[in-house]
């Protein structure tokens, strides 16, 4: 059974009652949701690999202590084991936003489709978006043709694939080097562990749901 699309769901609702004005104050809200949600996305992924460059500038600088305000850190391991908390909580919140700001462009597309077909057949809805890079090479996809278009899409894909996987594959390094450095008995490094592996699967998890709900 083919599954209903974002277009699908609008026109039955249509049908029930729901007005044309209804999804026009609708579509504004999501026009400032959209734009709440790209700036909150690009923040996430600054501090994703801020916080990867983190673990690695503590893996490899020789600093005996650091302050932090009024505290000094005389010993900084706890830096080192419970940083890739912090990594996987930013890439679970990078995997979560970019589902969500994925789920409201096509919302905003499908009430465009709908209501204003000519501005959707000139690709105007694209416009609207919130001003990114993101925005910028889906753009470009539209107005390009031939095999311009082909590989552009298919640099998409790799560069997709590769934000997915390379939190992940950097966890398993980060945890390498904290079960190599303090031993595989160490609390703290297991604790750091647990604590990461919930965010890790759900990120994976909410990437997977949304690319199934796409097909």
């Amino acid at each position: 059974m083919t599954k209903p699309t974002t277009e699908d769901r609008i026109k039955v609702a249509l049908d029930h009652g729901l007005t044309k004005e209804y999804f026009i104050d609708f579509l504004k809200s999501l026009l400032e949701n959209a734009r709440y949600a790209d700036e909150k996305f690009q923040r996430s992924i600054f501090l994703l690999l801020l916080s990867m460059l983190a673990f690695e500038f503590l893996l490899r600088a020789s600093i005996p202590e650091a302050s932090i305000g009024p505290f000094k850190l005389t010993d900084l391991s706890p830096l080192q084991k419970f940083t890739p908390v912090v990594v996987a909580y930013f890439y679970y919140s990078t995997s979560s936003l970019g589902v969500m700001r994925r789920y409201l462009v096509i919302s905003i597309e499908s009430i465009i489709k709908i209501f204003y077909q000519p501005a959707w057949d000139n690709y105007f809805s694209y416009l609207q978006l919130p001003p990114s890079s993101f925005v910028v090479e889906e753009l470009i996809d539209q107005y390009s043709k031939g095999l311009f278009s082909k590989v552009r899409r298919f640099m998409q894909a790799i560069i997709a694939f590769t934000v997915l996987i390379m939190p992940l594959a950097f966890e398993v390094y980060a945890y390498y080097q904290c079960f190599y450095r303090f031993g595989i008995k160490d609390f703290f490094t297991w604790a750091s562990l647990a604590a990461s592996i919930p965010m890790l699967v759900g990120a994976v998890g909410i990437v997977y749901h949304f690319l199934q709900e796409m097909e």
